[in-house]
């Protein structure tokens, strides 16, 4: 509404689909020329749409290639995004094929006063593997319902224990790497913390919020658009202070290993449908407005989703918002080091392969080769298949 109102450009008329009907309707609008100019999809949705030529590629509008220097990113643009702007809607072959709108990062909450009670440290979430196994041991006490961390059975949260582990679950070639070592690593951590009791298994996303908020878990992980959801019932319940950090990133408190820590990001992505070169530019002078510091910093506030732009940040400080500033400093920890997977058509056809193996890390009559070489096998067949929906 606002940038209709505001005479900027072509007027945009939003339509919203239910998603099983909305692809339906993309794949024979395709076959008999019957698009919008515009789309607002998931990544899956969009790796099958560039896999069938439904939309198009963005390269040539942003590095200027068309002829039309006034719509690219500038050098000042190139320096202000955030580098998720630019990655999360390649595909596997390098071919920028979307723009993500907002998103949302995972993170690690932890409970300050728990760790203090404890004497331990309270500042951040450990940086090493070695320095978080010994804090699990030192917290976790079956006997007063008090655990490490609760473990959500998610493609996030495999995710997000593959790539704090220096893994991938999908390479930059669109392979599906679920045997790579260190996925290996990542699942003998998670086995280790099931079978010292100090991680236990939670039954859904609501269940995480609500042991964290009432004291029964000193870490829990999460997305960032969930935290106003978590600071409340915090407040509710046991009204302690809280941090935000990430899971470890080194082997050893002593070792100079890079710090490998990356992000699971997700965020449905801005495409253009197949037309004439001006359809395209109108189309993407409302994403340029979209992706602006003031505009995605006020999509950021209203829904928790990350700013597009470093600049957004210096005026959510300056801004009367408290949300706002309380988020600067999450958004600073995560803009840069959240990695999307690369687009790859297929992948929802292999989330419930992943989360089966991922679900069945602690059973002690398997072993973390044989979860791993199945579930690489199943995955690899269903990739490239089209999995939109879901």
């Amino acid at each position: 509404d606002e940038w209709n109102a505001s005479g900027l450009g072509t007027l945009v008329v939003p339509e919203k689909i239910p998603a099983d009907v909305f692809h339906k309707r993309i794949i024979s609008g395709a076959a008999r020329s019957g698009l919008p100019q515009l789309l607002l999809v998931s990544p899956s949705q969009a790796a099958i749409y560039a896999q069938n030529n439904i939309i198009t590629p963005l390269d040539d509008i942003v590095m200027g290639a068309g002829g039309e220097p006034s719509h690219e990113w500038t050098s000042n643009d190139l320096k202000d995004l955030f580098p998720f702007i630019r990655s999360a809607g390649r595909t596997s072959q390098g071919l920028l094929v979307g723009i993500p709108q907002g998103g949302v990062a995972r993170v690690m909450l932890y409970n300050q006063d728990l760790l203090r009670s404890l004497n331990l440290k309270p500042s951040k979430v450990p940086e090493d593997w070695e320095t978080f196994a010994a804090t699990c041991a030192r917290v976790s006490d079956p006997s007063r319902g008090l655990a490490c961390v609760q473990i959500e059975p998610s493609m996030a949260s495999l995710e997000e224990w593959v790539r704090a582990s220096g893994g991938e679950l999908v390479n930059g070639a669109g392979e599906i790497r679920i045997d790579a070592p260190p996925v290996h690593v990542a699942f003998e951590r998670l086995r280790a913390l099931f079978s010292l009791g100090q991680a236990y298994r939670g039954t859904d996303s609501s269940s995480v919020i609500e042991d964290f908020a009432s004291a029964r878990t000193l870490y829990a992980m999460d997305w960032t658009d969930r935290l106003a959801t978590y600071r409340g019932l915090i407040k509710e319940r046991d009204n302690f202070e809280v941090g935000i950090g990430l899971l470890p990133s080194h082997t050893s408190p002593n070792t100079q290993e890079p710090d490998v820590a990356r992000v699971p990001f997700s965020a449905p992505l801005w495409a253009l449908t197949r037309g004439s070169r001006t359809e395209h530019l109108q189309a993407w002078d409302f994403i340029q407005w979209m992706e602006s510091s003031r505009t995605s910093l006020k999509w950021a506030i209203d829904t928790g989703e990350l700013p597009s732009r470093a600049s957004a940040l210096e005026l959510a400080a300056a801004s009367g918002s408290e949300l706002a500033k309380s988020m600067v400093p999450v958004w600073r920890l995560v803009a840069t080091r959240v990695a999307p997977t690369p687009l790859q058509a297929g992948l929802p056809c292999v989330i419930d392969t992943l989360v089966t193996a991922f679900g069945n890390v602690d059973d002690p009559a398997r072993t973390v080769d044989e979860l791993l070489e199945t579930a690489q096998s199943v995955a690899t067949t269903q990739l490239k298949s089209d999995c939109a929906i879901q």
